[in-house]
């Protein structure tokens, strides 16, 4: 049985009109055909150590890296990462679920 993935995002909105109207309301009817939630999709993030590229977090499960992976390069995705680039500043990382004891 696959481990969860976890897609997660740190942005920094640079434009938010273009970020809100036609970015936002679009990635979640995707990630729902890859299985994806939402479990964190906000700005209240309190940073405790190291370096952030930006206030927003995004966290996304996954029922498998391979579904994470399949929603990221999926068209649909593709066709509208163009624009989360053009309106905010992003570092992402899929990251594969603890399956371990302890």
């Amino acid at each position: 049985m696959p481990l969860p993935a976890y897609l997660v995002g740190q942005l920094r909105i640079t434009d938010e009109a273009v970020f809100r109207s036609e970015y936002a309301p679009f990635p979640g009817p995707i990630q729902k055909k890859f299985g994806g939630r939402f479990l964190i999709r906000n700005d209240r993030v309190e940073l405790l150590e190291g370096v952030s590229c930006g206030p927003r977090l995004v966290c996304i499960e996954f029922p498998s890296l391979e579904a994470g992976r399949e929603y990221y390069y999926s068209q649909e995705y593709q066709q509208l990462a163009p624009v989360r680039r053009r309106s905010c500043e992003t570092t992402l990382i899929l990251a594969e679920g603890y399956g371990g004891q302890g």
